[in-house]
């Protein structure tokens, strides 16, 4: 976020927000933006307003919504946290998928070089699914068994065939 101070954690939904539209559509209208936050048209205005004064953005009154490169930019990086922190919950720590996108909301302001260290244990736990899948099962404890859907995830065995492999 070099040049511009730090954004709010609202002003990152509205550029995240802003983003998904806009590669959808080309552009956005404050009402695409209002719904994709499922917030009312007029809280909208002031929002948007300050994403202008800070050139993330363009808009006129009335008129359509577009990204500023350096907008385009830090919309990229929010997203890309978010990215970040839902597949470590995923395919790491093996959280439900409802908890996983609620929790990756958090990220806001965590310093990159802890976004980065988590990108790259997720990228390691993908690359070596064997190995993860035998951490992820002593991640989850004695009592805990996994789901089928996080089995399928992480390309592990079920845990019927893990008990028959232990015989």
């Amino acid at each position: 976020m070099s040049g511009i101070s730090p954004l709010s954690l609202r002003q990152e939904h509205y550029l995240e927000a802003i983003y998904e539209v806009v590669v959808k559509k080309g552009a956005a209208r404050p009402k695409d933006v209002s719904q994709a936050l499922n917030v009312a048209s007029s809280s909208v205005s002031a929002t948007m307003q300050t994403l202008v004064s800070k050139q993330l953005i363009r808009h006129t009154p009335y008129g359509l919504i577009t990204l500023t490169p350096q907008g385009e930019t830090l919309a990229k990086e929010v997203v890309r946290r978010k990215r970040v922190l839902y597949d470590f919950y995923v395919k790491v720590l093996d959280i439900d998928r409802e908890s996983a996108g609620s929790a990756s909301k958090t990220g806001h302001r965590l310093p990159e070089s802890i976004v980065e260290r988590l990108a790259r244990l997720v990228r390691l736990v993908e690359s070596r699914p064997a190995e993860a899948s035998a951490w992820l099962h002593w991640l989850r404890g004695p009592s805990e068994e996994p789901s089928a859907e996080s089995d399928n995830r992480n390309g592990a065995v079920s845990g019927n065939d893990r008990a028959t492999r232990e015989r």
